[in-house]
């Protein structure tokens, strides 16, 4: 669920001919997801906490984490996706920015992605899932079933493994709300 909402917001421009594969089959797996690391990210206001990954088969897992909103999810927040490809030797060598600032995350992930976001938020226990704002409080997602792994045709035609960087801020001070990492490998079937 996670790592299709992470998808749905990618729209991708090409970067370099090398990662260019042309349209066909690609497999995306997510091989992992936490809180961003680095110190631009060690004061952020709600930092996701206690992320748990259980294994249950070769391609399907379950995700726990804890999240404390200290904040409405409104219109004073914006988000950004970002994405680097990362080398051989785990380093990332160019950044990307996929999605530009997006005012109002809540309003546009209910708009567009109605039935991943009020699935994903009545997992986390928000009290009127379909509805934005989503209040402060305490949230905690339990066990939430998704496939690390999928195939999808005619799909992102670049080929890697590739950091997606997902951040949320507070539009007046720029201050980074929380921030989300995920690493995920694309190939061509």
């Amino acid at each position: 669920m996670i790592a299709r909402l992470l998808f749905a917001f990618i729209v991708i421009s090409l970067w370099c001919s090398d990662m260019i594969q042309g349209m066909g089959t690609y497999k995306y797996i997510m091989q992992s997801m936490a809180g961003c690391s680095g110190p631009e990210y060690a004061d952020s206001e709600s930092p996701l906490k206690n992320v748990v990954f259980k294994k249950i088969n070769r391609t399907t897992q379950t995700i726990s984490f804890d999240l404390e909103w200290k904040r409405p999810i409104d219109n004073t927040l914006g988000a950004t996706l970002k994405a680097e490809k990362l080398s051989n030797g785990g380093g990332g060598h160019m950044a990307v920015p996929f999605i530009p600032l997006m005012v109002d995350p809540c309003n546009i992930l209910l708009k567009n992605f109605r039935n991943h976001w009020v699935d994903f938020t009545t997992n986390m226990g928000v009290p009127e899932p379909e509805k934005c704002p989503i209040p402060p409080g305490n949230y905690s997602l339990k066990n939430l079933v998704f496939n690390t792994e999928y195939s999808q045709q005619n799909s992102f035609p670049i080929v890697g493994r590739f950091l997606y960087r997902t951040t949320i801020i507070d539009l007046k001070t720029k201050k980074i709300i929380t921030c989300v990492e995920t690493i995920t490998e694309h190939a061509k079937l």
